[in-house]
């Protein structure tokens, strides 16, 4: 009887043992589960929050609080009600698994859908993979889509600096919003709505816009997406 005894504790020990140690789940088994479950963790670690605990001025992310969202893997599976961030200094997604822990996407995304429910506005975000900009982790919002796409890339920018007489490291992030015109299998730099309206023009000699192009950086978006939106509508 002690044999056995000793011989089932044995087993189950080192069943117990390999459950724990081995946490790197393969990514490529996406299951009919619900919700959260479609999701794991980068080997099965939860994301380190602690690397940005010394940021002083901007963000990493898209949005500090937790959203809701849907996102869309790369096979096209939509999973919805979500609660997630976008980490656009690494370009990786964050979400809330059914513990609330803090977890980094490890399986292809080829989309992301924000919702602000304060404004009930919604935010579409692509993966690079699916642009044109094949390399690098990458989001851009869809600001405007049909036979022209305008995209606007969250880049962000963080630099560490020691004030001076000080022992602690300080890190900021800035964010550089670029825009880029897509056409098919091609996507244009725009630095301008008048640089972008010129390009318009010159893949359609008919279209015209007469709004006014110039203003802050903000008006400037909203003039760009209008003028996008009228060349799909032409």
């Amino acid at each position: 009887m002690k044999i056995r005894i000793t011989i089932f504790v044995f087993v189950a020990t080192v069943f117990m043992n390999h459950v724990f140690a081995q946490q790197t789940v393969d990514i490529n088994r996406v299951e009919n589960l619900a919700g959260q479950n479609l999701f794991y963790a980068i080997n099965g670690e939860p994301f380190a929050a602690a690397r940005f605990s010394k940021v002083v001025e901007g963000s990493p992310y898209f949005k500090d609080e937790w959203m809701k969202g849907t996102v869309v893997l790369s096979g096209g599976k939509k999973i919805d009600n979500l609660s997630l961030k976008i980490n656009l200094l690494d370009g990786t997604v964050i979400y809330l698994n059914n513990n609330n822990e803090e977890l980094e996407a490890s399986t292809a995304i080829k989309e992301v859908i924000l919702t602000d429910i304060m404004s009930a506005q919604n935010y579409r975000f692509l993966h690079s993979s699916f642009t044109c900009m094949k390399t690098g982790k990458k989001w851009f919002v869809i600001l405007d889509s049909g036979k022209a796409q305008l995209l606007r890339q969250e880049v962000r920018i963080m630099k560490e600096t020691k004030p001076y007489a000080s022992a602690t490291i300080e890190q900021t992030i800035h964010n550089l919003p670029e825009y880029y015109l897509k056409t098919g299998e091609q996507c244009e730099k725009i630095k301008s709505a008048e640089e972008l309206k010129k390009r318009l023009q010159e893949l359609n000699p008919s279209f015209n816009y007469d709004n006014p192009l110039s203003g802050s950086k903000k008006k400037q978006e909203a003039a760009m997406i209008l003028m996008v939106d009228a060349f799909n509508r032409s």
